[in-house]
């Protein structure tokens, strides 16, 4: 590897030490990657943003599609750069909090319920009071159940 002929897509990887930038491998598509049809892509990431296998990463696309950017699923961190690689290399553009987006999930989940509970409460209301005013009096001459 000439110095002169080095991917300028890696050289962060050798600044400071090559302490601020580190590796990760992510796919597109987790079943074509599962099959053996789809091969992960390399990005750089800052060494100070937290970047686990299994996480959702937002990078970057052709920019005629998805604004830019579109996601990838991570299967390796701790990659190292392949200096002779002449593929350029992109930065992540951060993380997917998918831990925020099931939270709203679930809340919203138990607000539906909550809403379909009182829903059924207000309709029991209306179809009793329905039957009061059809039957009047005649109500208190229904039978009682038999208790068991």
């Amino acid at each position: 590897m000439d110095i002169v002929n080095i991917n300028k897509s890696l050289v962060a990887f050798l600044a400071n030490g090559g302490k601020d930038v580190k590796g990760i491998l992510a796919v597109y598509d987790e079943k074509a990657y599962k099959a053996g049809v789809e091969t992960p892509t390399f990005y750089k990431v800052p060494a100070s943003m937290t970047v686990e296998v299994d996480d959702i990463v937002v990078v970057s696309t052709s920019p005629q599609k998805r604004f830019g950017f579109t996601t990838n699923k991570v299967v390796k961190t701790g990659v190292s750069p392949d200096f002779n690689s002449t593929a350029t290399v992109d930065w992540i553009a951060g993380c997917v909090n998918t831990k925020a987006y099931e939270d709203c999930i679930a809340f919203e989940e138990i607000v539906i319920n909550k809403f379909k509970q009182a829903e059924q409460k207000q309709m029991e209301e209306k179809a009793r009071k329905m039957m009061e005013s059809v039957m009047g009096e005649a109500m208190n001459d229904l039978p009682k159940l038999p208790s068991s």
